[in-house]
Formats: C-alpha cells, sequence, structure tokens
C-alpha cells in the first residue's frame, strides 16, 4: 500500500494499520501483541494513536 498526503485510509477487519497515526472515524479493538506484548487486543476510538504494523480485529477505522 502506498500513502498519500491528504489521503485517510479505511483499514478493514484483519487488515494491518500501514502507518503511525490517528483514528477519526470509528471505534476497535487493535491488536498491538507484536508491538506492546500485549495479550489482549486494545479498545481504540476516536482520537487514539494508531501503531503501524499492528491489526485491526474489530470493525473498519479511518486514521490520518
Amino acid at each position: 500500500m502506498h500513502l498519500y498526503v491528504c489521503v485517510v485510509p479505511q483499514v478493514l477487519p484483519g487488515g494491518r494499520i500501514p502507518a503511525d497515526g490517528q483514528l477519526v472515524v470509528g471505534s476497535s479493538y487493535i491488536n498491538e501483541a507484536m508491538i506492546t506484548g500485549e495479550s489482549q487486543p486494545v479498545w481504540k476510538q476516536k482520537g487514539d494513536t494508531l501503531i503501524g504494523g499492528t491489526i485491526n480485529t474489530g470493525t473498519p477505522d479511518w486514521l490520518t
């Protein structure tokens, strides 16, 4: 996936977060185990920071 300026990517369930960013629409559980070692997915909502490479395990999300 290529990221461009002013593009807001959608991350579908099971998809990887393409880059560090902020959640702008929606809320979901994000599996951060490969980065933080957390054993359970973490609940994220609008305004929360997302880490590139983690996996969306819930609903579709949009990030900047």
